[in-house]
């Protein structure tokens, strides 16, 4: 009876190292294309950022305003002239008396990929009460940090591609400021 049960427990071990042999591995190895194998979707990336949903509408606004052309595209740099309707529009980036429009920065490697940017309109600042731009006061970016993700270049680590988090400052909106004196920027 010893036989049968080694002759069956060799067969099993056998089975188990064929079938071990035959399924596919992970490799470390990256991709011809240099992804890793098992590479984090970007969704769940950008949910493990807690992307907000107000980022997420601005990022429909930026692309709504690229396909328009008045994105990085296609240039739109004129300011625009109020008129009495102004106070109808339903963006604030299009009432301020510092107007910006958004454009896509788009990275490769970054994580999200395209984040909106605030782009100013305006060299100076529209009056109120004329509708037309004034040079007494000057339109300058409003910054944020926002918490964004690199893929490292190179690393895969058992088949996963490694991330740094990292903060990246963009500009999320525009305002008006007294010109500086010491002509150094903003």
């Amino acid at each position: 009876m010893a036989a049968p049960t080694c002759f069956m427990a060799a067969s099993l071990l056998l089975l188990l190292c064929v079938a071990a042999w035959a399924v596919p591995r992970a490799s470390a190895s990256p991709l011809a294309d240099g992804r890793c194998r098992a590479e984090v979707p970007d969704e769940l990336l950008v949910k493990r950022l807690h992307a907000v949903p107000e980022r997420l509408r601005l990022l429909e606004v930026a692309r709504a305003a690229a396909a328009a052309g008045s994105g990085r595209g296609g240039h739109r740099h004129s300011c625009p002239r109020w008129t009495h309707g102004i106070g109808q529009k339903a963006l604030t980036s299009e009432r301020s008396l510092s107007p910006w429009t958004y454009r896509l920065n788009r990275k490769a490697d970054r994580v999200p990929e395209v984040l909106p940017e605030a782009a100013c309109l305006c060299a100076g600042c529209v009056e109120p009460h004329s509708g037309r731009e004034t040079h007494s006061l000057v339109s300058v970016p409003v910054t944020a940090h926002v918490r964004v993700m690199y893929r490292e270049r190179g690393s895969c680590e058992a088949g996963h591609a490694r991330y740094e988090e990292r903060w990246e400052e963009i500009a999320v909106g525009c305002t008006c400021v007294v010109p500086s004196l010491s002509g150094g920027g903003n």
